[in-house]
């Protein structure tokens, strides 16, 4: 879906309707590198603490639930990330909204709105 999402944005031509999504669109565009940044730092500081203690090995993909006990999911860096991964998946819905919103006033000059809209929706709600 998410490869979808990107083909109709490299193919949405220019108009006051992709003026009005370009901004938004950057601004959930940072916010998910961020997170991806966060993740990264979660994941690599999660692996180590699994090799140093014997339960993996360097080229080990962390493993999730079955890596260990689940006091050791629920870290303070793992607590540190939820709020960006909720506020990324929010930040989808509130962008699908307000296209779907873009649309329904009336500027229906492409037919990206409402398809990116809901696939926005779809994208952030599921991951919820």
């Amino acid at each position: 879906m998410s490869s979808l999402l990107a083909l109709i944005v490299i193919t949405w031509p220019e108009s006051p309707s992709y003026r009005y999504f370009f901004q938004q669109f950057l601004y959930l565009s940072l916010l998910q590198g961020l997170v991806q940044l966060l993740q990264d730092w979660y994941q690599r500081g999660r692996i180590y603490s699994l090799v140093a203690l014997g339960k993996a090995h360097m080229l080990d993909v962390e493993g999730g639930e079955h890596a260990g006990g689940w006091i050791e999911h629920w870290s303070p860096t793992l607590m540190f990330l939820f709020p960006f991964l909720l506020l990324l998946q929010i930040s989808e819905v509130y962008t699908g909204y307000s296209l779907l919103a873009h649309f329904f006033e009336g500027h229906t000059d492409v037919w990206q709105l409402p398809i990116m809209g809901v696939m926005f929706i779809i994208l952030g709600g599921s991951n919820l």
